[in-house]
């Protein structure tokens, strides 16, 4: 996928995840790993953008009630293969 596209995408998807409900975490593990992805993406800009809206993310979910909830399901989705593979 472009760069250009790439960077206009992920504050929207930053965006959304801060505003999801802490009850329906579990459906937002996909999207959240879709941004713990391009963390480690070789683009500088694109990997930029994405670390911000990771902060973001994170940011609201220590403010939120459910952080214990929010973790366990980060954990069991598909993000804990996304971390390892990579710091692998």
């Amino acid at each position: 996928m472009q760069a250009g596209v790439v960077k206009a995408v992920l504050p929207c998807l930053a965006s959304v995840l801060t505003a999801v409900d802490p009850a329906d975490w579990p459906s937002a593990v996909r999207p959240f790993g879709a941004l713990l992805q391009r963390c480690a993406d070789s683009r500088p800009k694109v990997r930029r953008r994405a670390q911000t809206g990771l902060v973001d993310v994170l940011a609201s979910l220590q403010r939120s009630p459910a952080l214990p909830d929010a973790s366990a399901a980060v954990l069991q989705g598909d993000t804990r293969s996304t971390c390892l593979h990579m710091a692998s």
